[in-house]
């Protein structure tokens, strides 16, 4: 359901001169936590080898193992690699999607998810067995039914695999990490819909009961957890029991949370993000950054921004733009490429309609910056303070305007890294440092 015609040519007038020079940018490199597990395949390989003595006999055993719709990195070679440990100890392993109602809710849409981070069976060695099908496996106190994914459920072992990191609704002691996935992404539609349902503010509770139903069902062996640094590189590596996933869950979440990156500056005015997308954050952009949580829920620090323009989305979205109704402007180009049912089911799984309202469109990347401009309060085009990303998991290089230089030269985690120059915008597109 896309609209490729209505944003060809938004009818608006902006009071703003198209020739305005705005103060030049300087490159600013950022510092966070950068430590990381070194060879990867070892990482996974010690990981299992740890977790071995608690494991029950895996030979000629099938075991389903999760695969979500986040861009996690390595996740081809974390993947490849336990199929290799599971088919050496005799067991049939095979990929499920765990992404709840993402890929438009359809099996052959979160087959493609998955295709375009390059899980197909020939890099992971393991089929990819996709289908929306769900069983009942349980249910919460309150008589909430708890769904699982009909092919996972009905192998003899169940593998949760995957990254743990703040979630960009909420904050709790359990975010984003296995638990979500064995309670929401194995639950797929139904399962997204009914927990979704109970609200945000009870979500981590939610899930954790969720969870521990799973977990309850003795398919649930062990889970991998995989954590990444600022720079999203995978930091950790762990092979966690089933009788201990919730409680370690929640330690590698807080070592998460300090490991996260975050814009450094005291105040925008304008933030100008090259691209939005679900493979980004499951937010379009991670609140975590922005500040801005589609749920409205607390906890979520960020600098104080007047307006936020995005000008693209990422191909591996898909068309899905839930999160983009937390931006102030967006341009055509970005507008058009919106699958409208694929963003409006996930909005309405996730019971958050805010995150799929429609911005402000501007025709292109340079009316985008304009707009956002004169919509700001106690600026001028030598005064404005304009920071610019790539997306909000790549922040650890961005553009800041050069009037901010003594407050990135006072800051221990920030230097200027180059000479300043304008924003160039070439036919209306802006030549971006990071593209």
């Amino acid at each position: 359901m896309h609209h490729e015609k209505i944003f060809e040519n938004p009818d608006y007038r902006i009071s703003c001169d198209r020739k305005l020079a705005f103060p030049s940018m300087l490159p600013v490199e950022q510092f966070f936590e950068s430590r990381d597990v070194g060879p990867v395949e070892e990482a996974v390989r010690q990981s299992l080898a740890d977790v071995s003595p608690f494991l029950p006999p895996l030979k000629g055993k099938r075991v389903a193992l999760t695969a979500g719709s986040r861009g996690v990195k390595n996740i081809v070679t974390i993947l490849g690699t336990l199929a290799a440990w599971l088919k050496e100890r005799g067991a049939a392993p095979f990929v499920v999607p765990a992404m709840g109602s993402h890929g438009g809710a359809t099996a052959e849409g979160q087959i493609a998810v998955l295709r375009g981070y390059g899980i197909v069976e020939d890099a992971i060695g393991m089929p990819v067995v996709s289908s929306m099908e769900t069983v009942e496996i349980g249910r919460l106190d309150d008589g909430t039914p708890v769904f699982c994914d009909r092919n996972a459920f009905e192998a003899d072992y169940l593998v949760p695999v995957g990254r743990i990191k703040p979630h960009p609704d909420f904050k709790a002691a359990v975010e984003s990490g296995l638990c979500k996935m064995m309670a929401i992404g194995l639950g797929k539609h139904n399962g997204a819909k009914t927990l979704h349902r109970l609200g945000f503010e009870r979500m981590s509770r939610t899930i954790e009961a969720a969870a521990r139903v799973c977990i309850g069902s003795g398919r649930v062996p062990f889970g991998l957890a995989i954590l990444e640094n600022a720079y999203s590189r995978t930091m950790r590596m762990e092979a966690i029991p089933s009788d201990r996933i919730v409680d370690r869950e929640k330690a590698l979440l807080a070592e998460a949370k300090n490991a996260m990156p975050r814009l450094h500056f005291s105040a925008i005015d304008i933030l100008i993000v090259d691209m939005a997308g679900k493979d980004i954050s499951g937010a379009g952009m991670d609140p975590n950054i922005t500040g801005r949580p589609v749920t409205g829920q607390p906890g979520f620090s960020a600098p104080p921004i007047q307006n936020i323009a995005v000008l693209d989305l990422s191909d591996h979205s898909n068309g899905n733009a839930v999160g983009i109704g937390m931006a102030d402007v967006v341009t055509a180009r970005l507008a058009r490429k919106i699958d409208f049912g694929a963003t409006y089911t996930n909005s309405i799984t996730a019971a958050g309609l805010v995150g799929s309202r429609l911005p402000l469109v501007a025709k292109d990347d340079l009316d985008a910056v304009l707009v956002a401009y004169c919509a700001c309060h106690r600026v001028t085009p030598e005064t404005v303070r304009i920071v610019h990303i790539q997306n909000t998991s790549a922040i650890s290089l961005v553009e800041a305007s050069a009037n901010m230089r003594e407050e990135i030269e006072s800051h221990p985690a920030m230097r200027v890294a180059g000479v300043p120059e304008p924003l160039e915008f070439v036919d209306g597109c802006l030549r971006s440092r990071f593209r």
